[in-house]
């Protein structure tokens, strides 16, 4: 859970890094917590976007529905700092597209960021911190 991932923080990062993590307006919410929790490392500064869903017309959506083309609109000339952190359910299984078929590629070069892609709770954290390698037993 978040909650265990984020209990070892270290206090600082020996390099500053500014990244943008998105998920669906459903959870945001939710994951406020998390996210105040990883911007008081000295040196981290995370924006947390929760956005909705032009494409299924839905405001209040799950994270695993937007797409790239909902990606794209929501964080269009948005602040998204070195790099934007993806939960891997809003590709389809074992491919870099999204259910509009936009690829990850096309995301990255639209928005002018790269992109991580992340699997869990653990990835978030140690994608957040920079660190390469796991940080955290899973």
């Amino acid at each position: 859970s978040m909650e265990i991932a984020t209990r070892n923080l270290p206090k600082k990062i020996a390099n500053p890094r500014r990244c943008s993590w998105v998920v669906g307006k459903i959870v945001k919410h939710a994951l406020i917590p998390t996210c105040q929790k990883l911007n008081e490392v000295e040196g981290l500064e995370i924006n947390l976007y929760g956005l909705p869903s032009k494409y299924w017309g839905q405001e209040q959506v799950v994270t695993g529905l937007l797409t790239g083309k909902d990606l794209l609109e929501g964080l269009n000339n948005q602040d998204l700092g070195e790099e934007l952190l993806l939960p891997s359910v809003m590709l389809k299984p074992g491919q870099g597209i999204f259910l509009d078929d936009m690829t990850v590629e096309e995301l990255s070069d639209s928005l002018c960021i790269p992109i991580r892609i992340i699997d869990s709770a653990y990835e978030i954290i140690n994608a957040a911190l920079g660190e390469e390698s796991t940080i955290l037993d899973h």
